[in-house]
């Protein structure tokens, strides 16, 4: 009984030893199955990044229909690893992903849930620094200012890096104009010219600031500055309201801010339309003869362009003041025809 006893005791033994064939053979199988677990989510992962540049790149090129598609694709892949695996070691970075593509979508509602995702992975302050950057962008654009502010200047008390604390001072700027803190708002804007001076859509920001605070003449100032330099389509559409912007507000300033709009990057169609605009406001404060140098300056520079109907036909209207004799008149009448046609 007692050398039965022995045997038995030394079988079990080596049944659970990790030297047993049929042990390693199960711990193997069960590594393996892990591994290929892992891989998928890793490949997952890695796929949605890849997604992302592409995205990010489609943008960047002005094809912003293709970028959003890529993004679209990105935040699915994303979303994939969150759900099936919220504990894997890959799930921070996917709902990473998640936010940075729902943002450049402008998909606001949906940055917002995924930037509070982000915050509940947060392990440091570090973590918790950057979800609350990018939870207050989202609620900024959702009309949110008092939590915007709030969460932005948690992440300013955090982060150390000038291109994410020009982002964060950008964006608390709008939160806080947005608020009323007009002094609060400027301070931070000005900051960010002067972290990225060539950072568009916070200078706009700013002269739409200095125009409503009556303050026309460095608004002026800021926007002839953004015309300078190399803009997106994007940029492009939103210097030209600004210009409009600031023409209905101060007509003097608009006019100083347009000075070198000829010299400006700005697309032809683009120009002519604020060359008109500048010839629109020298005739409203009587300044007709700038204002017939900048019609004329318009139809013989862009004769394609859009405006350049609407400045010869201001050109009739100034010279009709002027017509003293029939044929005069006649030919007035035959620029009108060839307008017409």
């Amino acid at each position: 009984m007692a050398g039965g006893s022995g045997t038995h005791t030394v079988r079990a033994d080596r049944a659970s030893s990790p030297s047993s064939p049929r042990s390693l053979a199960f711990i193997l199988l069960l590594a393996v199955l892990a591994a290929t677990s892992g891989c998928v989510y890793f490949n997952s992962l890695y796929n949605a990044n890849r997604l992302y540049s592409q995205g990010v790149k489609e943008i960047d090129a002005d094809r912003e229909s293709n970028g959003r598609v890529l993004l679209l694709e990105c935040i699915e892949k994303a979303e994939r690893i969150v759900q099936t695996k919220p504990n894997s070691r890959w799930a921070d970075d996917a709902a990473r992903l998640m936010v940075r593509a729902r943002i450049l979508r402008d998909d606001w509602p949906e940055a917002a849930e995924a930037g509070q995702l982000l915050m509940r992975y947060a392990t440091t302050q570090r973590d918790s620094a950057e979800a609350a950057r990018y939870w207050g962008e989202a609620e900024l654009n959702l009309g949110n200012m008092e939590t915007a502010d709030s969460l932005l200047t948690f992440a300013l008390e955090v982060e150390e890096g000038e291109e994410a604390r020009a982002e964060l001072l950008a964006n608390r700027g709008r939160a806080r104009f947005g608020l009323g803190s007009f002094e609060a708002a400027e301070a931070d804007l000005v900051q960010v010219t002067q972290l990225r001076p060539e950072w568009v859509p916070p200078r706009i920001d700013l002269v739409r600031l200095l125009v409503d605070g009556g303050r026309g003449s460095e608004a002026a100032a800021q926007l002839a500055y953004v015309f300078t330099l190399p803009l997106r389509d994007r940029e492009e559409r939103r210097s030209v309201v600004e210009a409009e912007y600031m023409a209905e507000h101060d007509s003097t300033a608009a006019i100083e801010a347009l000075a070198e709009a000829t010299a400006s990057t700005l697309q032809s169609g683009n120009q002519a339309r604020l060359i008109q605009l500048r010839a629109d406001l020298k005739l409203a404060l009587g300044d007709s003869t700038g204002a017939r140098r900048d019609y004329e300056l318009t139809s013989s520079l862009y004769p394609d362009a859009g405006p350049a109907a609407a400045a010869a036909l201001a050109l009739v209207r100034l010279d009709l003041h002027d017509v003293s004799t029939i044929a005069g008149f006649d030919s007035l009448t035959i620029r009108v025809g060839r307008l017409a046609a």
